[in-house]
């Protein structure tokens, strides 16, 4: 598979899963579904508070094998939430790695919830109290802890110790918000996800409504050209093409089924996911989107602590496309939107590694009649969307990435590195 660090596709890496399900699972909640057992009730509750379109929350990762050489790794993991309703708590996952010539994308997936309990959240109204389901095996403490960012929290702990080794999750009891979690296996491996901060992504235009169009079976296809260049070889080219169907959709948030091939061979399928307040990684935009006002030239509207990463809008002054862009020390990824339909028409990723340079470039080919599909009647809009507190459960959209698939991602920083010595 090309590089599989495109940043919207690489999700078929993160978070396998045959399609995206309309189905409330348990499953759907990564590693914090075993919080069930202890507080069943939180599928029912309202979403935190903090839980909003547009917050971004960035952890630290790491893992470490002695099973394979004994390599050591690691990135920034990062849950952008694009979506909220009574129904669900919609995330979009990416995640960013360093192996010495700067930080690139990695791989990017879904992240789907109840509001009251998800893969990186709880309601915090549970956790008053939770000293009384102590046992023998299982430690609950509580203390003060400051992060990253500089913020000191008051942190719960919950410490599971068993002949196979070691879990660790900790929750801030103000907010809800996962702080730290971590696995440690007896005798070969360790990992740990470690809270660096919260905060709310400037945006150039507000969280709104998805485009008419974008409803359930909507599909669209995506041809072009995967290259690598590497200094002393040249550059080796072959065809690229995803295919993208929604599969359950919102008014504000469509899930999708996206399938990669590369020289006519297929590399892989899964979940990705779009919402209203989404910025890159959108395989649309919302209506907001399509009548801002927005700059001539490329201009930079937001910068990352975590990664340095700058998000740069422009509309183009003669066709009126909208073009996004992620720029990091190692990767420019461009999005470019029909300024009509609010549908992405062209994708390029560049990267440039320690010894070559990639470059993934997509342009929408084919697919559903969009134009067609935009005169039926809209959506309506999802109870409670966006903020309004209540929650009644349910979720929808292939297993969001839990912590092992966070691992799985910076093992794919530690296999580099280990080519990179080799």
């Amino acid at each position: 598979m090309p590089r599989a660090l495109t940043l919207i596709f690489a999700c078929l890496l993160v978070a396998p899963s045959n399609s995206a399900h309309a189905a409330p699972s348990d499953a759907d909640l990564g590693d914090i579904a075993s919080f069930l057992a202890l507080f069943p009730n939180a599928r029912t509750l309202p979403a935190p508070a903090f839980l909003v379109p547009g917050v971004r929350v960035s952890y630290a990762t790491g893992a470490a094998s002695g099973g394979i050489d004994g390599v050591a790794g690691g990135g920034v993991l990062q849950y952008d939430v694009v979506a909220r309703d009574l129904r669900q708590v919609t995330a979009y996952l990416h995640s960013y790695g360093d192996i010495g010539a700067g930080v690139f994308p990695l791989a990017t997936g879904p992240a789907l919830g109840y509001p009251g309990i998800g893969p990186f959240w709880i309601n915090p109204s549970v956790l008053v109290g939770a000293e009384r389901f102590a046992n023998a095996n299982l430690t609950i403490s509580r203390y003060q802890k400051t992060i990253a960012d500089g913020t000191t929290l008051a942190v719960i702990r919950f410490q599971t110790s068993t002949a196979n080794g070691q879990t660790v999750t900790e929750f801030d009891t103000g907010t809800g918000v996962m702080v730290f979690t971590s696995v440690a296996n007896s005798t070969t491996s360790a990992g740990q996800v470690v809270l660096l901060g919260l905060r709310t992504v400037a945006s150039p235009w507000a969280a709104d409504r998805a485009p008419n169009w974008a409803q359930t079976g909507a599909a669209l296809t995506y041809t072009g050209a995967h290259s690598t260049t590497i200094a002393a070889a040249g550059t080796v080219q072959q065809p690229y093409a995803i295919s993208a169907q929604i599969t359950d959709a919102g008014a504000r948030w469509s899930l999708l089924h996206v399938a990669t091939q590369l020289n006519g061979q297929n590399q892989g399928a899964g979940p990705a996911v779009t919402g209203g307040g989404q910025l890159i990684g959108s395989f649309w935009l919302p209506v907001s989107a399509l009548t801002a006002q927005l700059p001539a030239t490329a201009t930079v509207f937001d910068t990352d602590p975590f990664t340095g990463a700058q998000l740069l809008v422009q509309r183009d002054p003669q066709s009126g496309a909208i073009l996004l862009q992620e720029a990091t020390q190692a990767a420019l990824t461009s999005l470019i939107y029909d300024p009509t339909l609010g549908v992405l028409v062209r994708f390029n990723q560049q990267v440039q590694q320690e010894v070559s340079f990639t470059e993934d470039d997509v342009s929408l080919t084919g697919g559903s009649d969009l134009a067609a599909l935009a005169q039926q009647p809209p959506l309506a809009d999802d109870p409670g969307a966006n903020g309004a507190t209540g929650g009644d459960g349910g979720c929808a959209g292939g297993p969001p990435p839990g912590l092992l698939a966070v691992f799985a991602a910076a093992g794919l920083t530690l296999i580099r590195r280990r080519r990179a010595r080799a």
